[in-house]
């Protein structure tokens, strides 16, 4: 087992206030952020195969290589139009640093490089048949990442020294207006803005060297008609087109262009870490309803519609892969997604342009000894797109998702999602001091079986699959004790 302890320290100080002047009320305030991180002396113990993967010691603390420190500003202001003071003009802006990982600092650990997630890929011959690799079979390696056939006990990978925070600045401008006491109606609207995105620059080399390597170059325009027919692009040349097991779902080829690594040059393992040249561009508006509970009913609600943008310079190209295995990140104007985690919900990509909610609450007879509260809860969203690709070797042994959609992320989505929930509920006095709530839920009533998720790569026997569906019908029973 791997023991690489690696300790994050966080150092932050603010200060804010808040000053009325009038129909005015002004918040500003400033804070402080120091983060950095060290990885620990210690060991991988003892390999299974220590012919081919050697074991790892490190008898000291090796630094992070790099200290983030932000001062970042948070300033709002609100204005009271009328007499009344019934209409609520705001604006802020505000900026927030990274919150620094464990995975940046641990690309320098001599034991774990790369976040941890080191990995090596090898052909082997299975001399007894038993599916597994011992020690002593032949075996040839192909790549890794984090892990060198050449250097198997060392770290080569390097972190820019004046590595940054992602940094977020984000605008919102609103009006907020009371058409009655207990009903607020508003209208918001949100500018984000990502900078300093963190990237990977890999290393190539001669075959066979051991040395590190320089930076893999890339071409200006890799997508261009003209860089496909020159078949070359900076370091990678053109491969062949790959195909999808299955057609797309409306009926065309997945096809997709693939390029190699030159034959004169191999993939190291390592690479280096740097803030990148793209940034994000994010804009919402959101509508928003409260009304307060008053004449036995509360009702509240929101619909929201935004989207995040890839703005991808030319120079970033000049150092990236041209097979687009980033899914769409190296495409300029491209959408942004949140890619999910998880054991088997690794390829579940999180966006919605749009999604609406709408939960209210009922009381029946609140004077009455035998009165309840009955509730429930609609909620809409845009399904989430598929980004289908293909995953192939190619000519320098390399294995990669190649997106067979291009920057059109989300030519291809799941089912537009409406769920409805409900809910009643009584309480009962059981002493002067306790309460007990008892309470009937039912989730997804209608009982829709939405589909969520699918398998994106085109290439496996599970091309296009059903990954996730929405929950049948669930009854939930419940008791909830409560006192003074």
């Amino acid at each position: 087992g791997v023991s690489a302890p690696v300790e994050v320290e966080y150092t932050s100080l603010w200060v804010q206030d808040t000053i009325a002047m009038g129909n005015w009320t002004f918040n500003a305030g400033l804070r402080y952020d120091l983060q950095d991180g060290v990885n620990f002396a210690g060991t991988t113990g003892p390999s299974a195969a220590p012919d081919a993967f050697p074991s790892v010691t490190s008898t000291s603390a090796v630094d992070g290589g790099f200290e983030w420190e932000d001062i970042t500003p948070r300033l709002g202001v609100t204005y009271a139009l009328g007499a009344e003071r019934d209409t609520l003009l705001r604006a802020s802006f505000s900026q927030f640093p990274e919150a620094l990982g464990v995975g940046d600092v641990m690309h320098l650990n001599p034991m774990s490089p790369d976040g941890g997630g080191a990995y090596a890929y090898f052909l082997f011959i299975d001399g007894d048949g038993d599916n597994l690799f011992d020690d002593g079979e032949f075996y040839t390696f192909l790549f890794g990442r984090g892990f060198d056939g050449q250097n198997p006990t060392s770290n080569l990978n390097t972190t820019d020294p004046g590595l940054d925070a992602e940094m977020t600045s984000e605008l919102i401008l609103g009006v907020e207006h009371s058409f009655l006491p207990e009903f607020v109606v508003g209208v918001n609207y949100t500018y984000r803005k990502i900078e300093d995105i963190k990237e990977f620059r890999d290393y190539v080399r001669a075959p066979g060297s051991s040395a590190r390597g320089r930076i893999v170059t890339g071409c200006a325009d890799p997508y261009s008609a003209a860089t496909l027919a020159s078949g070359v692009c900076g370091d990678y040349v053109f491969d062949t087109f790959v195909n999808g097991r299955v057609p797309l779902p409306d009926g065309t080829p997945a096809v997709a262009t693939r390029w190699a690594l030159n034959p004169g040059l191999e993939t190291s393992g390592w690479s280096h870490l740097t803030n990148g040249s793209r940034e994000r561009d994010y804009n919402g508006v959101a509508v928003t309803f409260n009304k307060r509970l008053a004449n036995r009913w509360a009702l509240r609600g929101f619909f929201n519609w935004g989207e995040s943008e890839w703005d991808v310079p030319t120079s970033y190209h000049l150092t990236a892969d041209p097979n687009d295995s980033q899914l769409g990140s190296d495409n300029d104007g491209a959408l942004f997604m949140e890619r999910s985690s998880g054991s088997g919900r690794g390829d579940i990509y999180l966006q919605s342009t749009w999604q609406w909610n709408l939960t209210g609450i009922y009381q029946i007879a609140p004077d009455r000894p035998w009165g309840f509260n009955v509730s429930g809860n609609l909620y809409g969203r845009e399904g989430y797109p598929v980004p289908y690709d293909t995953r192939s070797t190619a000519a320098d042994g390399i294995a990669r998702n190649i997106s067979v959609v291009g920057a059109d992320l989300d030519r291809f989505r799941t089912d537009d999602v409406t769920t409805v929930d409900l809910r009643a509920e009584k309480t009962f006095a059981a002493t002067s001091n306790v309460n007990l709530t008892f309470s009937i839920d039912l989730f997804n009533a209608l009982n829709e079986a939405y589909i969520l998720a699918r398998e994106p790569t085109l290439t496996g026997g599970t091309a296009d699959n059903v990954q996730d569906l929405l929950s049948a019908r669930i009854w939930k029973l419940g008791v909830r004790v409560s006192w003074k």
